[in-house]
């Protein structure tokens, strides 16, 4: 077979334009050329790695490379003289068969971007992209086919869903991640935005476990992820297909059940409540019965912003929790406690203010000895933190510790104090320090064990070269046995530093003298409701009465907190206690550049 025969080009004359030599000559030589041009582009098809269809005028297979072959599944025997649309289409997103004859009505090269399928012989589609170039013959025959190049991206494409499903998946639990809940939470606002109503029938809720730190500290991260994996799959469990269920971090997960009412949501959460009461989750000797705490709003376009809504049910799952957790808050935008706790957000940005400022101040309270009562005995404190805003407005601990504790900004305050305390005393005259026998400062749950606290304790020891003997360390009962192991190694850090240590608010939690036992304690703080109650309940008496026993067998000394009255004291006379602290015996007061001694020496009432 010749080469003009094997491309369908011949050399007839035509009637307008009679055959001569020259003529000849010169549709020969064009019929050469675009033969060649076919011939070198079959020659360099089958040495690259794309694959690579030569087509001809008709849109027919009239040639593939071995790369082609493998990527369509047809043997180019197979495939020679055949439409590609009906060997082997080529398919848009839309599924959607692309039209290549553009190539040869405008005579234009056409893109295949990587949203083009390529469906194989057996049926599947395979992702690809590439381009069609149309070859243009002479000038009477114009032109005269095309060569389509494909490049196989499956393995892109599959890389590029692995990462995208990383970065929108939680990898423990296989559910969205924060970022992918986000989006449906986002297109469910927008949703209701759009609805004349302005709501879209969705609910979103804030999931928060009532006792994942504790399985945490107890037995481990392993466990913990185990529980996190298990609550997930009961959760899913219950959800239908067009429920979204995510996990936002650590023992969070936040669920939007579609197209329901907030009465309907709290049915599912109530189910879910239950299902969680008869659960025990156990890791090797250890059982532990795990709640949770939600909170849930409506889907409306009041919240205007999806962080906005998301905060709503953070909010709500936040009082679920003050509440008594074990239970379903329903965010309503005029209840007193979402106002308070609109409040702690605020205080947030105040508290930050006042760290960059340094806002804060340190005012102390004497605890003075109840038997006997030495007029120039040592001198004892605790010293508490105030902080004074812009307008000179002094506050109280109470304001802003509960957002400080919620929004982690504790260990913050704390290294302030630390930072800011032994220079105050350090900065007394002689006399003083020679009279101050300690003076106790408060460490939050947060900071008991962090790394971070512990340093800068120890920074400000040495520069400042106040005696470790003078300062003491008050931790909360409740902070304590939830970080038993940090709490025991930065006591035996700062003790070898002659550092003493306080339980603070002891009974107010789980009174556990089996704990106190294992606390090297220097003092037990007893909790002022505790205190208070002895005037009047025998019983309080005698729960005061046997912490101070177990106290000093533990070679511990007590403080009373609380204590406002001559009567108060009397009793805890009899009862041996040896410290008062309350404001019968002292009310605070700022500390000062440089304190007078005498001042502090008055007798307790």
């Amino acid at each position: 077979m010749s080469n003009s025969s094997l491309i369908g080009i011949t050399a007839t004359p035509t009637a307008s334009a009679p055959l001569t030599e020259d003529r000849h000559r010169k549709i020969a030589k064009e019929a050469v050329a675009e033969v060649n041009e076919l011939d070198f582009l079959r020659i360099a098809a089958a040495t690259v790695s794309d694959a690579i269809l030569i087509l001809d005028g008709k849109a027919k297979v009239s040639s593939l490379n071995p790369a082609a072959e493998s990527l369509t599944g047809w043997s180019r025997s197979e495939a020679k003289g055949e439409l590609l649309l009906d060997l082997t289409p080529l398919i848009d997103a839309d599924d959607q068969e692309i039209d290549l004859n553009v190539c040869y009505r405008q005579g234009r090269q056409l893109l295949l971007d990587e949203n083009t399928f390529l469906e194989h012989r057996d049926g599947h589609h395979i992702a690809v992209e590439g381009l069609v170039t149309p070859i243009r013959g002479n000038r009477r025959s114009g032109i005269s086919g095309s060569v389509v190049v494909l490049r196989d991206i499956s393995d892109r494409q599959r890389l590029a869903q692995r990462l995208t499903r990383a970065s929108s998946y939680d990898t423990l639990t296989g559910l969205l991640n924060r970022a992918g809940f986000d989006l449906h939470v986002q297109e469910a606002l927008e949703r209701a935005q759009r609805l004349e109503s302005g709501a879209s029938n969705d609910v979103l809720c804030h999931i928060d476990l009532d006792q994942f730190q504790v399985v945490n500290d107890t037995c481990g991260h392993a466990a913990g992820d185990m529980l996190v994996q298990w609550t997930a799959s009961l959760i899913r469990e219950r959800l239908r297909d067009a429920d979204v269920l995510g996990r936002l971090g650590g023992d969070e997960f936040g669920l939007l059940i579609r197209d329901t009412t907030i009465d309907d949501a709290q049915a599912l959460a109530e189910e879910i409540h239950a299902a969680l009461a008869v659960f025990r989750f156990v890791w090797q000797d250890a059982s532990f019965h795990v709640g949770m705490s939600l909170g849930m709003v409506a889907v409306t376009s009041e919240f205007e912003t999806q962080t906005n809504l998301s905060g709503a049910a953070d909010r709500a799952c936040f009082l679920a929790k003050q509440q008594g957790r074990g239970r379903t808050q329903v965010y309503r935008r005029d209840a007193d406690e979402v106002r308070r706790h609109h409040g702690q957000m605020n205080w947030v940005v105040r508290l930050r203010q006042a760290l960059d400022e340094d806002l804060f101040e340190l005012h102390w309270q004497r605890i003075a000895p109840i038997r006997p009562v030495i007029a120039d005995g040592p001198l004892f404190f605790e010293a508490l933190v105030r902080m004074r805003d812009r307008e000179g407005e002094l506050h109280y601990p109470g304001e802003f510790l509960p957002a400080a504790e919620r929004f982690g900004l504790m260990p913050e305050i704390d290294c302030w104090v630390v930072r800011r305390l032994p220079s105050l005393l350090s900065g007394q005259s002689p006399e003083f320090l020679e009279q101050l026998g300690c003076c106790t400062v408060n460490l939050s749950g947060a900071s008991v064990g962090n790394p971070d606290v512990l340093a800068v304790i120890e920074q400000e020891l040495d520069r400042t070269g106040f005696p470790g003997e003078k300062l003491c360390f008050e931790i909360t009962e409740t902070a304590a046995v939830s970080n038993l192991d940090r709490a025991l190694e930065m006591i035996e850090i700062l003790r070898r530093r002659r550092c003493k240590w306080a339980l603070d608010d002891f009974g107010s939690g789980m009174s556990s003298y089996r704990y106190l036992q294992q606390l090297p304690v220097d003092f037990v703080k007893i909790d002022g409701n505790i205190v208070l109650d002895v005037v009047k309940s025998p019983l309080s008496r005698a729960v005061v009465q046997s912490i101070h026993q177990i106290a000093h067998v533990m070679d511990a000394r007590t403080i009373a907190e609380f204590v406002e009255s001559r009567e108060l004291l009397r009793i805890l006379d009899q009862i041996g206690i040896d410290f008062a602290q309350g404001y019968g015996i002292h009310r605070p007061q700022k500390i000062r550049d440089r304190e007078e001694v005498a001042q502090y020496l008055p007798n307790p009432p």
